[in-house]
């Protein structure tokens, strides 16, 4: 089952996110959180790092860090730039995630690899 997380409260060291069966602490130490999505006991995170080029990752019930998706990529003259994602979401019972200037992936939530799906303008 997919979910958006709903509700992520605050303490001295950590974060707490509030899933559908038990909550998931993570530490500060990883970084200020955006989105976040819940599937089958993974907790799939966007952090909030503007100069940290892989910015998704998931953790396990216990908050112990899974897998990292490699950085986003945008098309230059020079070929293909590491870039930060921008988005991380649910659509057509998949997940996703998407860098500012349009490059979409869907994610494997299992083995934390990514397909390219296109662009979006």
């Amino acid at each position: 089952m997919l979910f958006n997380i709903e509700r992520i409260e605050e303490n001295d060291d950590s974060y707490i996110f509030f899933t559908n069966s038990t909550p998931v602490t993570i530490s500060k130490a990883f970084g200020t959180p955006g989105e976040a999505v819940w599937s089958d006991q993974t907790l799939i995170i966007l952090f909030n790092e503007i100069d940290r080029k892989d910015n998704i990752a998931a953790f396990s019930p216990e908050g112990k860090e899974i897998w990292r998706l490699p950085p986003g990529e945008v098309s230059t003259k020079e070929g293909l730039k590491e870039i930060n994602y921008s988005g991380l979401g649910i659509s057509k019972g998949k997940i996703g995630c998407s860098t500012f200037w349009g490059r979409t992936y869907d994610i494997d939530v299992t083995s934390g690899k990514r397909k390219f799906v296109g662009v979006t303008k």
